[in-house]
Parts: structure tokens; C-alpha cells; sequence
């Protein structure tokens, strides 16, 4: 993103003579409005107000006038706010800081968000650290920061921020050891960030600070900037900055088409190969934006600048005419871009000799409306509402089932998970067998928790229970201690056979929720079995949901009758077998 002032101006010539009119918000394919609680690129076009699915924005270099004679209707209008020396947007329309109404403006009269790129470090030298220690440039630097956000506080609705693209990649190498937080920068010199450190993590902080408090509707997002120093120490250094308490992130493809490269062309001469990318390339770019969207908060992705040259074999190009197949890639290949966390791409210019719509013979135009014709869905993985109703007063360490709730509001799989002390939760779906989680789940399908109680009883038992993206707490309390179990009665036997063991039907022990005694009496082979476990006459302890067997051996006398009396708790239960007369 290099030798943009040429650019820069010759855009704002056509906006500072654009005249805005009144007109209506063009009608979309998509009507659904995804909720700001949803998967990261869902939530994020959702507070944009858009449909739930892939945007695709024009940036610099595509101008107003273009945009509608094509009939075009991107859902990002991008950019730039330059500081240059003599230069600097805040003095571009007046009163100062107007510009930014005037590109706002612009941005609805086509129906789009804007995007703003912040590009005002420049003003000292983006790769120069002894920016960050001059008072006055600094001072201005803040009071310019401030400004745009008041501007936005005005304008109240959604708009991107990209802030300072390549600063924090030169920052990484200026700041000793990488740590942002031993490179001083002034920051408290504004007072909406007095209570940030002066160093450059405070001035990445500052600008969360100073959006948050003044334009709550604004978007910020961070641009990891990698010139070599390996995916995994941008991120650790983006996280440093705390780039993963902003919106999103700003990626980037290259910032100029690739044919100009091919030939060193004016404004292209940089050392390098392979600059028109094949499907490998393609597939390690997404690969490595997953990183920086897993990587640094699970933020979604929004892809800017990306050049628009059209697909060739033939090498090169001429002036605002190079090859590139980048516009024709990602808009043939949307749901690589999702995949990877993507909630938009915004095509533009990195400089005025680049392709733009109105030298690429309609390219944009072409693939543009064959993506808005079947565009992408962004996955949603926040189910609606849904409530697991608490369980009170229930047995100690017994088998607990919840309400069934109807999952709806996702448009994929989503996993389901529960988390409990001890493991002891179960997932049912569809009304099948309980089973152990992590489960898939499909929009529509039914869902209930089974979970184990506490084995002491005025005790709770709380289960997380995460579907996608939510969760919600259920909780299981058991009851007052109860050591009486229910009626305990067996079918006795008649007519039985001498000296043969018989043994009881099995009963379940309920109606009590807490362990107690167990005690056999009557005849000196009466026995009884818990849980299928060996016959037994010692005295033991049942807990709730136990099973109880019983076993005795009949009389050797004709028409003699023996009784095994069990004792559980405070509750008797006999059972006779009776010897034929």
C-alpha cells in the first residue's frame, strides 16, 4: 500500500464536486438480518445492517459516477483518510473534518457502508519511530483521530475503520524484543486516552478508546502487517496490541495487480516472483487467514484493497489495464473466503495507474452480479433463544432429564457440548439414545440433557450446556435428605418344590434421595442382591435408583411356608414361598 497521494487526489477531485442525491436503498437478494450475537462474520454484517451473507465493497480508484452507470451496488464504499505534509484529509472540505460527510454521504447514496482507512501516520513517516515521540505531530495525529469520530458520532450509522495499514508491521520491528509496550509513543496527550500507557499498545488502545466513547457505531479493525517475521509472531504481536478487543481484521492479497509486477511498471518496481497466483497460492492465502481469524480473538475477516485486474495469459498489461485474477478467484470461490472467517472483500486501487471498473471491460461488473445472483451465506451458528428449565427437588445421584428444546436459527452443524464435574451429563437428540458429547446437531433438530444429581441431597448441580456459538446454564438440585424409599413388595410363590432356591423378581429403589441402611431377616437362607451384585446376608447401605433381588431356599417339609423380611431405611417388605401340602 505504498505511493497512494496520486490516487488519493484525483478521488477526492470527483468527491469534492459530487453532488448527493436523494434515493432509495437499493433492494437485495437478501432480506435476513443476522443478529450482533451471532458467528463472528454473521455478527459483524449484522451490525452493518446487511444480509447474512458475503459482502463485496469497492474501494479507491472506483468513484461514484462508475459505480452507477454500471449499476452496480457494493455494500462497502472505501476510502482513504491521508495525513500528508500539507496534505491531510481534515483540510480537504470545510469546515474541517467534512470529508468525511462528504464520503458518507456519498457511500448512501449507492446503498453502502463506508470504510475509512486511516492513513495519517505517514505524516511523520510510517516507518519512522521518532514519529511516535514528536509532541506536535503526535498532538495533531490524536486531535485528527479524534475529529473523524466526532464526524462519525454525527453521521450515527455503522461504518468499517481500517486503522494505519503497514504501520504495525514496522512497528513489530521497531519495538524492542517485538514488544509494543517498550516502544514509547505519546497517547495520554489526548485526554480520552489518559489512562493508557504512552507506548504502542496504548496507541492501538487509544483508538478503541476514543471510537468506543464517540462513535459506538463505528467498526475498527487492525491490519497484521507480516514483511517476513512469520504468521504466528504477527498474531502474538496483534494480540499484544489487543487487535482481538477490535470488530475484525484487515487482510490483504497485494496491493496492485499483478501483471504491473510482471513488468516492474511505474509505481511497481519491487523484487519478487509469482505475483498471478495459481490454486496452491490461493489455498496457502486462506489458509493463513484462518490463522490471523483464529489466532487473534476469532474475529471475522474483511479483505481490502484487493486488486482488479482481469484473468490473462498473457503477461503484463498496460496502464489501468494489467492482469490480475484476483476479482475473478474470490468471486468464483466465496465460500473459500467464508471458511476461512471471511465477512467481506472490498476491491480497489493501491495506486492510480491500477485496473479499476472503468478500464476492465466489465469484469467486475460480470462477476459481481453472477455472485450477487446466488451469494454466499455466512455461517450462523447462534441458535434462537433456548432454555433448559431448572430441576428442583429431585433424587440424589439419579439419572435427570431435561424439557426438550427445538434448535432453530443456525444454518449449518453446529457442535454440542456440556460441561459438568465429574462428565456425568448426556446429549439426546431427536428423542434418540443418551450419549456422550461432543454431538452434531442441524437446524430443527431436538435436544434434551441428561444428567446425573448430586449424591448429597440440598445440592446443585449446574450443567453448561453450549450449542454453536450460545450456551446456557441448566441446573439440577436435589431435595431435603430422605432416607424412606417407597413401598417394597414382591409376589410370593406357592406350591413351590422342596429345597429349591428361588429367587425374586428385581425391584428399583425410589422415592428417597439419599443413601441408607439395608437389612435381610427371617429364614437363615434368606439373601438379597443389589445392582445384580453376589447374594448377600450382611447388613449394607442402597442409595437411590438401586436395584434389590432377593433369594431364598424352600422349605424340605410339604405345606411349610419361609419368609425373607428385607429392611431398607425404615421400610419393611416380606416375601413367602410356600411348599405344596
Amino acid at each position: 500500500m505504498k505511493s497512494c497521494m496520486p490516487l488519493v487526489l484525483a478521488s477526492l477531485l470527483l468527491l469534492m464536486t459530487f453532488v448527493v442525491k436523494a434515493a432509495p436503498k437499493p433492494e437485495r437478494a437478501d432480506t435476513t438480518v443476522a443478529s450482533a450475537s451471532s458467528a463472528p462474520a454473521a455478527g459483524l454484517v449484522g451490525r452493518m445492517g446487511r444480509g447474512n451473507r458475503l459482502l463485496v465493497g469497492l474501494g479507491t480508484g472506483n468513484e461514484i459516477s462508475q459505480i452507477q452507470s454500471q449499476a452496480l451496488q457494493p455494500d462497502i464504499y472505501s476510502r482513504y483518510l491521508p495525513d500528508y505534509p500539507g496534505f491531510s484529509w481534515t483540510q480537504f472540505n470545510s469546515p474541517p473534518g467534512h470529508y468525511v460527510d462528504v464520503v458518507a454521504a456519498a457511500a448512501d447514496s449507492i446503498g453502502a457502508v463506508p470504510m475509512f482507512t486511516i492513513y495519517q501516520i505517514i505524516i511523520g513517516g510510517e516507518n519512522n519511530p521518532a514519529t511516535l515521540s514528536n509532541l506536535s505531530l503526535m498532538q495533531d495525529y490524536w486531535d485528527h483521530t479524534v475529529l473523524l469520530f466526532d464526524r462519525l458520532a454525527v453521521y450515527n450509522k455503522p461504518a468499517l475503520i481500517n486503522i494505519e495499514p503497514d504501520f504495525w508491521g514496522y512497528a513489530y520491528n521497531f519495538s524492542p524484543s517485538h514488544d509494543p509496550t517498550q516502544k514509547f509513543a505519546h497517547v495520554q496527550i489526548t485526554p480520552d486516552c489518559a489512562h493508557l500507557p504512552n507506548n504502542v499498545r496504548g496507541m492501538a488502545q487509544c483508538f478503541l478508546a476514543i471510537a468506543r466513547k464517540r462513535a459506538p457505531k463505528a467498526l475498527l479493525g487492525f491490519p497484521p502487517s507480516d514483511f517476513g517475521f512469520g504468521t504466528q509472531n504477527v498474531i502474538n504481536f496483534m494480540n499484544d496490541l489487543g487487535a482481538d478487543e477490535a470488530d475484525f481484521i484487515v487482510m490483504q492479497t497485494m496491493d496492485r495487480d499483478a501483471g504491473c509486477f510482471e513488468i516492474r511498471g511505474p509505481e511497481c518496481s519491487r523484487s519478487g516472483s509469482d505475483w498471478y497466483w495459481g490454486q496452491a497460492q490461493y489455498d496457502a492465502h486462506f489458509a493463513e487467514a484462518r490463522q490471523y481469524h483464529e489466532g487473534i480473538g476469532g474475529l471475522p475477516l474483511v479483505w481490502w484493497q484487493t486488486p482488479m485486474g482481469v484473468p490473462s495469459l498473457l503477461f503484463g498489461g498496460t496502464h489501468q489495464r494489467w492482469r490480475d485474477n484476483r476479482v475473478d478467484y474470490f468471486l468464483r470461490h466465496p465460500q473459500q473466503i467464508v471458511d476461512a472467517g471471511g465477512a467481506a472483500v472490498v476491491f480497489g486501487k493501491g495506486a492510480s495507474n491500477q485496473t479499476g471498473i472503468a478500464t476492465d471491460g466489465g469484469h467486475f461488473q460480470e462477476r459481481w452480479s453472477a455472485y450477487i445472483g446466488a451469494p454466499t451465506p455466512l455461517i450462523d451458528d447462534v441458535p434462537d433463544t433456548f432454555v433448559f428449565h431448572d430441576r428442583v427437588d429431585r433424587p440424589t445421584a439419579a439419572r435427570i432429564t431435561s424439557n426438550t428444546v427445538q434448535v432453530t436459527g443456525i444454518n449449518g452443524p453446529v457442535t454440542v457440548t456440556t460441561t459438568v464435574p465429574g462428565d456425568s451429563a448426556r446429549i439426546i437428540v431427536n428423542g434418540g439414545t443418551a450419549q456422550q458429547g461432543p454431538v452434531t446437531i442441524d437446524n430443527g433438530d431436538t435436544l434434551q440433557i441428561n444428567v446425573l444429581s448430586a449424591a448429597a441431597p440440598n445440592t446443585s448441580r449446574e450443567v453448561t450446556v453450549s450449542i454453536g456459538s450460545a450456551e446456557s446454564t441448566w441446573m439440577v438440585s436435589t431435595g431435603d435428605e430422605d432416607t424412606t424409599p417407597g413401598p417394597i413388595s414382591f409376589t410370593n410363590v406357592a406350591n413351590a418344590e422342596q429345597r429349591q432356591i428361588y429367587r425374586s423378581e428385581t425391584l428399583t429403589l425410589q422415592r428417597f434421595n439419599s443413601p441408607t441402611s439395608i437389612q435381610i431377616r427371617g429364614a437363615n437362607t434368606a439373601m438379597y442382591s443389589i445392582n445384580s451384585g453376589p447374594f448377600t446376608r450382611a447388613s449394607g447401605t442402597v442409595a437411590p435408583g438401586d436395584t434389590l433381588q432377593l433369594q431364598l431356599e424352600s422349605a424340605g417339609v410339604a405345606g411349610v411356608t419361609r419368609r425373607a423380611i428385607v429392611v431398607v431405611g425404615r421400610i419393611r417388605g416380606r416375601w413367602e414361598i410356600g411348599t405344596s401340602p
